[in-house]
């Protein structure tokens, strides 16, 4: 089965408990888009192929779906952070033979624990069906256990707590560490947990009703929030080179940027130093992990991406004038680490008091510059 290793250590796991044997497809250069070529020619020998949507769609999905048919491999697509976007115009969840949406309590559309199966295939809603006809609903203790760690979490970020008590803890666990600093690794579980092999209570289905029509509206709110941090870094996004039509409709669900690697950690700390709420890779690269280590196929972009990114958040709390604040800020602590990171007088690039553009508009990075494989950062 190809996948991205661009995901959570469970997605891969579950593969392999379910007898599947996963192969690694690589990403283009920062980016969160397949490599096609290197997709093209892992497909001869392959059962299946999954693909993820990020925060901008597969932007090749069309051609993806094309290859996969050529050779009658099935094609599925995780869309957990995907719900509500579309394609072409088509919604997510019918352009593949079936599509994986999880509502857990950190999703879009969320409860506390489940998720759903999309396909147009008859024969193979039958198969799922066979298959979950005889699962168990999830027990009242199940959702209670979800429901505690949610409320946690919840809490932690509550705006009495947060700025107070959650923030300063991880912005001195961050500034006191002087290790690489990369994704924490999600749950990696070795044999299937009772809960995933469950069924949602009628709650559930209750609760996810009444969320849908609301997807939407957090759609359009994350996209312009979004467009803001687009003006400062059109030519930082990951998967920037994603076509317009495809990246419009897309989720958004956070805005990540790519600066160098050697430089990310830095950034990043120096964003946290000056208390604003930026994150790294949502997700690591599961091939540097112990157990998935010797899994067939390559990762060299991923790998490089997971150090490269600092993700500046587009949820229904960020304010326009916070956004633009943030960026500024972006802006000026990648100009002020890559210029200590310079030899001197070689390569610097111009920072107004003012943080405004120089005179006449834009000043591009010079052959030079630390940084200069990613971004002229001032515009007027």
């Amino acid at each position: 089965m190809i996948l991205s290793p661009y995901t959570i250590p469970d997605v891969v796991q579950m593969v392999k408990l379910a007898g599947g044997e996963p192969v690694f497809v690589d990403n283009l250069p920062n980016s969160t888009n397949l490599d096609i070529e290197h997709l093209s020619r892992l497909l001869p020998d392959a059962a299946c192929v999954l693909i993820t949507h990020y925060h901008v769609t597969q932007n090749h999905l069309s051609q993806i779906r094309s290859l996969c048919r050529s050779l009658d491999v099935p094609l599925f697509d995780d869309c957990a952070l995907a719900i509500g976007t579309r394609y072409d115009g088509v919604p997510i969840g019918c352009l593949t033979d079936a599509s994986v949406f999880s509502m857990s309590a950190f999703k879009p559309l969320n409860y506390f624990l489940g998720g759903a199966i999309a396909t147009s295939s008859s024969i193979r809603a039958q198969s799922v069906y066979a298959e979950i006809r005889n699962w168990p609903e999830l027990t009242k203790l199940q959702y209670l256990r979800s429901m505690i760690r949610t409320a946690f979490f919840d809490i932690a970020t509550q705006p009495g707590v947060f700025p107070i008590i959650t923030f300063p803890i991880h912005k001195r666990s961050v500034l006191n560490s002087r290790r690489e600093y990369l994704p924490q690794v999600r749950s990696d579980n070795k044999i299937l947990a009772p809960s995933l092999m469950t069924r949602p209570s009628k709650a559930a289905a209750w609760e996810l009703t009444r969320k849908l029509p609301h997807v939407e509206g957090h759609l359009l709110r994350r996209r312009s929030i979004a467009s803001i941090y687009h003006s400062f870094f059109a030519e930082r996004l990951v998967s920037g080179e994603t076509e317009p039509l495809v990246m419009q409709d897309s989720s958004f669900i956070y805005f990540p940027i790519f600066v160098k690697s050697d430089l990310r950690d830095a950034v990043y700390r120096r964003l946290l130093s000056k208390n604003y709420h930026v994150g790294i890779s949502a997700y690591p690269n599961v091939h540097e992990i112990a157990g998935f280590k010797n899994t067939s196929g390559r990762s060299t972009n991923v790998g490089h991406l997971v150090r490269s990114v600092i993700t500046l958040p587009t949820h229904k709390k960020i304010t326009e004038e916070y956004a633009a604040d943030l960026a500024f800020a972006v802006r000026d602590a990648i100009s002020v680490e890559s210029q200590r990171q310079c030899p001197l007088g070689v390569g610097r690039t111009w920072l107004s008091a003012n943080r405004g553009g120089p005179p006449g508009g834009r000043l591009s990075p010079s052959a030079g510059d630390c940084d200069a494989g990613a971004t002229p950062f001032y515009r007027r």
